[in-house]
Protein backbone atom coordinates (compact mmCIF):
# COMPACT_ATOMS: atom_id res chain seq x y z
CA UNK A 1 0.00 0.00 0.00
CA UNK A 2 1.45 3.56 -0.41
CA UNK A 3 0.68 6.08 2.61
CA UNK A 4 1.55 9.11 2.95
CA UNK A 5 2.30 10.84 6.16
CA UNK A 6 1.36 14.48 6.96
CA UNK A 7 3.87 16.06 9.23
CA UNK A 8 7.80 14.83 10.14
CA UNK A 9 7.78 15.36 13.85
CA UNK A 10 7.81 12.97 16.38
CA UNK A 11 4.09 10.82 15.27
CA UNK A 12 5.05 11.04 12.07
CA UNK A 13 8.37 9.87 11.51
CA UNK A 14 7.26 7.06 14.44
CA UNK A 15 4.48 6.08 11.35
CA UNK A 16 7.20 6.19 8.74
CA UNK A 17 9.90 4.00 11.24
CA UNK A 18 6.66 1.55 11.86
CA UNK A 19 5.17 1.39 8.12
CA UNK A 20 8.31 1.54 5.69
CA UNK A 21 9.59 -1.91 5.93
CA UNK A 22 5.55 -3.12 4.65
CA UNK A 23 4.46 -0.41 2.80
CA UNK A 24 5.70 2.43 0.37
CA UNK A 25 5.68 5.32 2.36
CA UNK A 26 6.19 8.63 1.66
CA UNK A 27 6.08 11.57 4.12
CA UNK A 28 5.00 15.30 3.73
CA UNK A 29 6.59 18.36 5.93
CA UNK A 30 6.50 21.84 4.57
CA UNK A 31 9.95 22.12 6.63
CA UNK A 32 12.69 20.01 4.60
CA UNK A 33 15.02 20.19 8.00
CA UNK A 34 12.43 18.06 9.71
CA UNK A 35 12.56 15.20 7.04
CA UNK A 36 16.46 14.70 7.83
CA UNK A 37 15.58 11.96 10.55
CA UNK A 38 13.30 9.64 7.95
CA UNK A 39 14.64 6.72 6.00
CA UNK A 40 13.24 3.87 3.88
CA UNK A 41 10.36 6.78 2.62
CA UNK A 42 9.83 9.36 -0.50
CA UNK A 43 10.28 12.76 1.35
CA UNK A 44 8.32 15.71 -0.29
CA UNK A 45 8.09 18.94 0.51
CA UNK A 46 6.51 20.22 -2.29
CA UNK A 47 2.47 19.25 -2.44
CA UNK A 48 2.73 18.66 -6.18
CA UNK A 49 4.94 15.62 -5.42
CA UNK A 50 1.90 14.25 -3.66
CA UNK A 51 -0.14 13.45 -7.20
CA UNK A 52 3.05 11.73 -8.46
CA UNK A 53 3.24 9.13 -5.12
CA UNK A 54 -1.01 8.94 -5.35
CA UNK A 55 -1.42 7.55 -1.88
CA UNK A 56 -3.85 4.98 -1.16
CA UNK A 57 -3.70 6.26 2.99
CA UNK A 58 -3.64 9.50 3.90
CA UNK A 59 -1.89 9.52 7.83
CA UNK A 60 -2.47 13.10 9.30
CA UNK A 61 0.27 13.53 12.23
CA UNK A 62 0.53 16.77 11.84
CA UNK A 63 -0.22 19.22 15.19
CA UNK A 64 -4.18 19.42 16.46
CA UNK A 65 -3.82 22.93 15.56
CA UNK A 66 -2.54 22.54 11.80
CA UNK A 67 -4.64 19.77 10.96
CA UNK A 68 -7.43 21.08 8.65
CA UNK A 69 -4.65 23.51 7.20
CA UNK A 70 -2.64 20.02 6.31
CA UNK A 71 -5.80 18.23 4.98
CA UNK A 72 -6.36 21.11 2.98
CA UNK A 73 -3.34 21.46 1.60
CA UNK A 74 -3.10 17.75 -0.11
CA UNK A 75 -6.67 17.36 -0.95
CA UNK A 76 -6.60 18.52 -4.18
CA UNK A 77 -3.20 15.82 -5.07
CA UNK A 78 -5.17 13.42 -3.88
CA UNK A 79 -7.54 10.71 -5.39
CA UNK A 80 -10.86 10.51 -4.49
CA UNK A 81 -10.83 6.92 -3.25
CA UNK A 82 -7.97 7.59 -0.54
CA UNK A 83 -8.41 6.96 2.53
CA UNK A 84 -7.98 9.35 5.27
CA UNK A 85 -7.17 8.57 8.87
CA UNK A 86 -6.51 11.55 11.37
CA UNK A 87 -4.56 10.45 14.47
CA UNK A 88 -3.24 13.88 15.51
CA UNK A 89 -6.59 14.90 16.56
CA UNK A 90 -6.97 12.15 18.63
Amino acid sequence: MRILIIGAGKMGTFFSDLLCFKHTVGIFDTDPQRLRFTFNTQRMTDPEEIRTFNPELVINAATVKFTLDAFRMVMPYIAKECILADIASV
